[in-house]
């Protein structure tokens, strides 16, 4: 009986030691629904599963700083992936796969039609990123600088454009500058509109991606999601969601 119970406990612990070790990919929060569906068709076509995780790109990034288990990082832009590289906690240099957009998402009910309008008196509240932390914030302060005479005291700021699309979800604030990847989202644009904003008056958005130091099992895994990301597949993906890609 003790020889069947010490098999029982081993075939136990094997199961469990066994089990498939699951992609972990760190997001900043503007590549959140273009990732969803990029690890689904990723999935289906390797088998390998994929967990997503977002937030601001400099809370993500320093988050890996403390050796937080992430195996891929994909930021809003290209210093917080290379401040990784130079501190040798990546397995190479960061590759540039995209660049973003924004977009201005206005409540249902304001007479909202260009980007001076956000000085109208009714717009109480407009929502940002905290430039601090997402480059998304660092592009929307670049834009609201160039409305002559706008107020700065109506911006509330979000961690990330994931909490500044929550605000105006649940009419915390009357506009947002976010980032044109949710533009076609389900449930966003429901009772708003969106107005397109020029790119010209902003900084590019370089968004770069990079894998971590890790197993080399886990290494190659990463490597073939990245491929994929810069397959023909993915890059259509990619620009339905608003990314103009990287084209060598």
């Amino acid at each position: 009986m003790k020889s069947l119970l010490a098999a029982f406990l081993l075939l136990c612990f094997w199961s469990c030691t066994s089990k498939k070790e699951v992609l972990m990919i760190a997001s900043a929060a503007n590549s959140q629904e273009v990732l969803k569906e990029l690890v689904k068709e990723f999935e289906a076509r390797y088998h390998i599963d994929c967990q997503v995780i977002t937030g601001s790109s400099g809370k993500l990034a320093a988050q890996l700083m403390e050796k937080a288990p992430y195996h891929i990082f994909f930021s809003a832009d290209t210093l917080n992936p290379w401040k990784l590289y130079q501190k040798q906690l990546t397995d190479g240099a960061p590759v540039l796969y995209a660049k973003g957009s924004l977009v201005l998402w206005v409540r249902k009910g304001l007479n909202v039609s260009t980007m001076d309008d956000l000085n109208l008196p009714e717009v109480k509240y407009v929502a940002i990123a905290n430039p601090q932390l997402a480059p998304y914030g660092s592009a929307a302060i670049e834009v609201l600088n160039q409305i002559n005479g706008f107020n700065q005291s109506k911006l509330v700021y979000g961690e990330s454009v994931g909490q500044v699309n929550q605000f105006i979800q649940n009419n915390a604030v009357d506009a947002a500058i976010t980032s044109w990847s949710y533009k076609n989202y389900k449930g966003l644009g429901e009772g708003g509109k969106w107005i397109e904003i020029e790119n010209g008056l902003y900084s590019e958005i370089d968004q770069s991606v990079v894998v971590i130091k890790t197993t080399k099992e886990i290494q190659r895994k990463a490597r073939l999601f990245l491929k994929f990301v810069d397959s023909d597949r993915g890059k259509d993906i990619l620009n339905k969601f608003g990314y103009q890609t990287i084209h060598e």
